[in-house]
C-alpha cells in the first residue's frame, strides 16, 4: 500500500441530499477522484458492474475487480489502485471500520438539505411509498449520520449545507477543498467535463 496516508473525505447525509453531486465536483479535482457509494459494493466478489454512471462498460471497476482482494481493506486499495491522494465516497456505511486505518486521514463533511426537499425528492422517486415511511426513514439516516459524525474529531469534520452548495457553489467549494487541504480550482464545478 501507498506510504504515505490517503485522504478519505466521507460525505455524510441521507439519500437525496446532494452526495453524490458534492462527491463529482470533490472528484474533479487532478488530486481526487469521486467513487460515490461504495456500500453498493458489499458482500460482492465481483465489482465489474458496480459503476452508477457507465454501467457494465466501467473501465475503472472492471480493471479494479481483477486487482482486488475482498478480504483487504478497501479504501487503501482503491487509493493504491487510482495513483491519487484523496478519495471522496458519499455512502460508506457498511465499511466504516475499515476506515480507521493509521493510513487513513479521515475527513468527514456532513452535507445537511432541508428535510422538507428530501422527503419531497424521495416521494417523486418512490411515488408508492407511503409519506410517513419516507419522513421516518429520512430521520433515522439523518439520526445515524449525526451520531456518526459527532464520533469524529472536531479538526476532521464540517458541517456544509445543501442550499449554500447551490446558491454559493465555488465560495462553498473553496471552503470544502482548506478543510481537505487541496487547492480549489475553478475547474471543479464543470464535472460534467471531468470523466468520473
Amino acid at each position: 500500500c501507498m506510504n504515505r496516508p490517503v485522504t478519505i473525505a466521507v460525505i455524510a447525509s441521507p439519500g437525496h441530499s446532494g452526495q453524490t453531486w458534492l462527491s463529482l465536483l470533490i472528484g474533479s479535482h487532478p488530486a481526487a477522484v469521486s467513487l460515490g457509494e461504495i456500500d453498493a459494493l458489499y458482500g460482492l466478489q465481483d465489482v465489474s458492474r458496480s459503476c452508477m454512471l457507465c454501467g457494465d462498460g466501467c473501465e475503472f471497476w472492471s480493471a479494479f475487480n481483477k486487482a482486488w482482494s475482498p478480504e483487504e481493506n478497501i479504501f487503501l486499495q482503491l487509493a493504491d489502485f487510482s495513483g491519487v491522494r484523496l478519495l471522496s465516497f458519499s455512502k460508506v456505511e457498511k465499511f466504516r471500520d475499515q476506515l480507521f486505518d493509521a493510513r487513513i486521514k479521515l475527513k468527514v463533511i456532513r452535507l445537511l438539505r432541508d428535510g422538507r426537499a428530501v422527503t419531497a425528492s424521495y416521494a417523486r422517486k418512490y411515488p408508492s411509498r407511503h409519506y410517513d415511511d419516507i419522513v421516518k426513514a429520512w430521520a433515522h439516516s439523518a439520526h445515524e449520520n449525526d451520531r456518526w459524525f459527532l464520533q469524529i474529531p472536531p479538526e476532521d469534520r464540517i458541517v456544509v449545507s445543501y442550499e449554500s452548495l447551490v446558491e454559493h457553489t465555488s465560495a462553498t467549494i473553496l471552503y470544502i477543498c482548506a478543510f481537505l487541504d487541496i487547492d480549489y480550482r475553478d475547474s471543479m464545478i464543470e464535472y460534467w467535463k471531468i470523466k468520473h
